[in-house]
This record gives C-alpha cells, sequence and structure tokens, in this order.
C-alpha cells in the first residue's frame, strides 16, 4: 500500500492463467457487457477518433465488437483461449499476447480495462504493451479500492491468487 497516492496491491500476488479466466468467463456476470468502465471508454474512444485501437486483456470483446460496427480499426489481446477462439470465430482480430507481439500488431491507442491489477508487476507490464503497441493513447481502467474491492466478499472481485486459494481450500 502507498501511503502517497493510496494504490494498493496484493503481495505476493499469484496470478491466474488462460483457464482461470475461461472458468470465471463461465459466469454471466463475469465480463459484465455495457459496464460503466466499457461504456466510457467507448466514449472517449469517439471523442478521440484513433486511427487504431487495441484492446489488451478484452475479455468476451465487447468492446471490439462497438467499435468496428461504428467502423473503428480494432484488434484485441486475451490470455482466455477460449474466448480467443470464440471471438476469432465471430471474424474480430484478437490475439493471445504472444501471437500480437508476433503478429507485429500496433495501434494509435491502446485500451486496458480492469486488466491492470491481474499482472505481476504493472510497471513493467505496461511499459512491454506500449513497447509492443506503439501508440499514441493509453487509457487504463483498473478497480477502486474504496468501491466495490474494498467493501465486497463477492469472490468475482478478489484477485486469482484469493480465489484460487478459496476455491482449493473448499476442496479439501
Amino acid at each position: 500500500w502507498c501511503s502517497d497516492c493510496d494504490l494498493r496491491w496484493y503481495d505476493p500476488c499469484h496470478l491466474g492463467e488462460g483457464d482461470f479466466y475461461a472458468h470465471l468467463g463461465s459466469f454471466p456476470s463475469y465480463y459484465a457487457p455495457m459496464s460503466w468502465d466499457k461504456v466510457t471508454a467507448l466514449e472517449m474512444v469517439r471523442q478521440l477518433r484513433p486511427q487504431s485501437v487495441v484492446d489488451v486483456g478484452c475479455g468476451d470483446g465487447w468492446l471490439i465488437r462497438q467499435l468496428q460496427k461504428e467502423g473503428f480499426a480494432v484488434q484485441g489481446t486475451e490470455i482466455n483461449e477460449a474466448e480467443i477462439q470464440s471471438l476469432k470465430a465471430e471474424n474480430l482480430a484478437v490475439y493471445s499476447p504472444e501471437a500480437a507481439v508476433q503478429a507485429g500488431v500496433r495501434a494509435s491507442m491502446m485500451v486496458s480495462l480492469q486488466t491492470l491489477e491481474h499482472v505481476r508487476s504493472p510497471l513493467e507490464w505496461l511499459s512491454e504493451q506500449v513497447g509492443h503497441f506503439k501508440p499514441d493513447t493509453v487509457l487504463l481502467a483498473v478497480p477502486a479500492h474504496d468501491t466495490m474491492l474494498g467493501y465486497t466478499s463477492d469472490p468475482l472481485v478478489w484477485p486469482p491468487d484469493r480465489k484460487s486459494t478459496r476455491l482449493n481450500s473448499s476442496h479439501t
């Protein structure tokens, strides 16, 4: 916890893999279409009118679909292989992070919603993403501790390490 800016994080950070998010994605409310962050991001992209957008950690692709319908050049990355395949079946340009780097994906705007809290080293991860995609503009949204994350016992807002621990302990 940083006393200067009130940024909070979990230490040690144990991260979920793609299969973990595939399981969470099976809950109807997990990807939450039309959530405040997605709607706000859509409005901001409309206002800024970037030449191209990459949605890093695109989940079920809601934002990509909306932007594509409005004529934006948009691509996404995701670690949940089931979502990647589902989105590719819709002819959406979605890649695993590694495949996006190999394909040389670039975008003038990078959007990453509710993703930064899922990485081990946020600053390093963000630097890598900016290095890969070369955006002029970066739009980030993360959970606010003083809202849902700070006051709920809902396991869907816990980070993967706590969720995994809870699931594992209930099965023993």
